[in-house]
């Protein structure tokens, strides 16, 4: 299903019709609407002179609650691998690897909007930017020379081991 709209401005707001919303599986006599900001690969919000047609894969589109969250496990596992790859790199090293992240973040994002094989390692992403993202910010509050997990009170040392016992 394709979504398409007129809009002036690079904020966007789809409202999806009753024909959309059941197109996509949605539960019907529910208002839905896609929102979105358009970026500039610097992440600066988009402005357009006139109005523009936007066209919105949105076959990934799910209601609340529906978006699959990776598992606790997965978070630390993704979590400690940060951490241990952080381990002694300077201020600087951390930035430009939280902006790598940040760089497979969005080409990820991008790829699960017309392929939803790609929607988990996105989510996956999400998690790695945000440990680089904290990592960062604690080397910058505390002026530090460089980062050591193991002063780090919310650093996560060891992942979890895998269970096969089905739980």
């Amino acid at each position: 299903m394709v979504v398409r709209q007129e809009v002036p401005v690079g904020d966007v707001v789809l409202r999806l019709s009753a024909e959309q919303a059941t197109g996509l599986g949605l539960a019907q006599g529910h208002p839905y609407e896609i929102t979105c900001t358009i970026h500039d690969a610097d992440g600066h919000a988009v402005t357009f002179p006139g109005a523009v047609s936007h066209t919105i894969s949105a076959h990934w589109l799910n209601t609340p609650g529906e978006r699959p969250q990776p598992h606790p496990d997965t978070v630390l596992f993704h979590r400690a691998t940060v951490c241990r790859d952080a381990d002694r790199m300077t201020g600087p090293q951390i930035d430009r690897a939280a902006h790598r992240a940040l760089e497979q973040l969005r080409r990820l994002r991008d790829l699960a909007l017309m392929d939803r094989s790609f929607d988990w390692p996105a989510r996956t992403a999400e998690v790695d930017h945000r440990e680089w993202e904290r990592i960062a910010g604690l080397v910058r509050e505390e002026g530090l020379d460089a980062y050591d997990p193991r002063a780090d009170p919310d650093a996560v040392e060891h992942p979890p081991r895998a269970r096969f016992d089905g739980q």
